[in-house]
């Protein structure tokens, strides 16, 4: 079947030859007599072509079912291959930016930790600065109590060595028109006077009777240092039957009273006494727990 048609294609390449002509007279060209004619004659080729053969175009038919297959499989495939291959990008681009962002978190986690250690250790530095200065302040504060106890101290003793001290020195019994009395002399052992100096007395045949706690007058004198006062019965004398019961030693007699003064810093004082005497009134003994002064009793309390 191949051979006629590469004959056919033979014969069509061969080229024409030309004939040679004669030039007349003239100068005119005749033409060769044993030229042929002006038209060739033509070659006509039948081919006949074999019928197909039906196994051949089956096969030809599975050949581009399969072709066509494989070309759907490859176009799927690389269709997959096109998703897979975004997808991966996606993934990839989702990585990145969750690795970013971890690493921003643990940046961010990392400075909050640093700012947290300066904090703590600024925290730590107060407490230190804190607690230095509260022990400063403690020091300060013990130093200021010693120097106001030493103040103190020294105020007082400075009070107590220049302020007045008034108390009894001697008791006597005396005649007092007709009749006895008895006089108590007290006296300032103090450094300054005493001012508003006042005293009160009192007489009595029954020691339950003594009462020191008694009120204050609102007149008084002033007691220099050294100075001498004194206090006396002369408004309550014993009677006849009073000195009869001494004489006879059948009762005995018992004198009492308070004196208050203040001193030149302001404060005020006092001091109590009780006596009992002898039956001729020459002589004078302290009865127990009525004698004292202001400053026993701030002992006391």
């Amino acid at each position: 079947m191949i051979a006629p048609l590469l004959l056919v294609v033979a014969l069509a390449s061969q080229p024409k030859t030309a004939t040679p002509q004669q030039v007349g007279k003239g100068g005119s060209r005749q033409a060769n007599a044993t030229e042929p004619s002006s038209a060739a004659q033509s070659l006509s080729v039948t081919v006949t072509m074999p019928p197909p053969d039906p196994k051949q175009l089956e096969r030809e038919a599975q050949q581009r079912e399969r072709e066509l297959s494989i070309q759907e499989r490859v176009a799927t495939f690389t269709i997959v291959l096109a998703f897979v291959g975004v997808l991966q990008i996606v993934v990839t681009l989702f990585g990145f930016i969750w690795t970013r962002t971890a690493a921003n978190a643990a940046r961010d986690s990392a400075n909050a930790a640093r700012e947290s250690v300066r904090a703590s250790n600024a925290n730590a530095y107060a407490a230190r600065d804190s607690a230095d200065f509260t022990n400063a302040q403690n020091a300060i504060m013990k130093r200021q109590s010693v120097i106001m106890r030493a103040q103190a101290t020294t105020a007082t003793a400075m009070h107590l060595a220049a302020r007045a001290w008034v108390g009894p020195i001697k008791v006597k019994g005396e005649r007092f028109q007709g009749s006895m009395i008895v006089k108590v002399v007290f006296t300032n052992t103090g450094n300054t006077p005493a001012l508003r100096t006042a005293s009160k007395i009192g007489v009595t045949f029954d020691p339950a009777a003594i009462n020191t706690k008694l009120d204050r007058p609102i007149n008084g004198g002033v007691l220099m240092p050294r100075g001498i006062m004194n206090t006396s019965t002369a408004d309550q004398p014993l009677t006849a039957a009073g000195v009869e019961a001494l004489r006879t030693k059948k009762a005995v007699m018992f004198v009492y009273g308070r004196i208050w003064y203040d001193d030149v810093f302001g404060r005020t004082h006092w001091t109590t006494f009780a006596f009992h005497s002898s039956p001729d009134l020459t002589a004078f003994g302290p009865v127990e727990n009525h004698s004292g002064t202001d400053d026993d009793e701030q002992e006391k309390g």
